[in-house]
């Protein structure tokens, strides 16, 4: 990570997406297959902030993703869950250390990736739809979905510390 920030000499936003799903197994499962969990949402986000934020002005902004795993917890992925939830507790935390500059993180539903597609595996298709009907706004989100909120809180000034959920209404049901 350092050497990615190492020849810029400033930068206005830093957006972090890195994330690896790990689900299954609970306890059970085999630490050293869960470690990259956490490796890539947390220490990923860290990691961005400690060599991103030197190089930023006042006005700058850092924004994590989290996810709705952090309150909606689903048996077998424990670790996923601690995860969105760390990276929620070190955005309000860098919030106040880095201040002025702005760290938000947001929380996306369920999105139509190609990471979410492939942890489905072949019954992709029929689960998104079966969630999609099952949703508030009655369809999965996209990246475009996400982008925007982004873009907000890039935007607006006075947002820092907060975790924006775009979730189409995923932890109402």
């Amino acid at each position: 990570m350092r050497s990615l920030f190492g020849d810029l000499k400033t930068l206005d936003h830093i957006f972090i997406t890195a994330a690896t799903v790990t689900i299954g197994g609970g306890l059970a499962a085999d630490t050293e297959a869960l470690r990259p969990g956490m490796d890539t949402r947390l220490w990923g986000s860290w990691y961005a902030a400690k060599y991103g934020a030197p190089k930023m002005p006042p006005d700058g902004s850092i924004t994590f993703t989290s996810g709705v795993s952090a309150w909606r917890p689903r048996p077998g992925a424990g670790l996923s869950a601690a995860s969105c939830g760390a990276v929620e507790a070190l955005g309000r935390t860098l919030a106040v250390e880095l201040a002025p500059i702005r760290v938000n993180t947001i929380a996306p539903g369920l999105i139509d990736t190609p990471l979410i597609a492939n942890v489905m595996g072949a019954n992709a298709a029929a689960i998104m739809e079966q969630q999609a009907k099952r949703l508030p706004v009655r369809g999965v989100g996209r990246g475009e979905d996400i982008a925007e909120a982004v873009l907000f809180l890039m935007k607006n000034g006075f947002t820092t510390g907060i975790t924006l959920t775009v979730d189409g209404g995923h932890t109402l049901v």
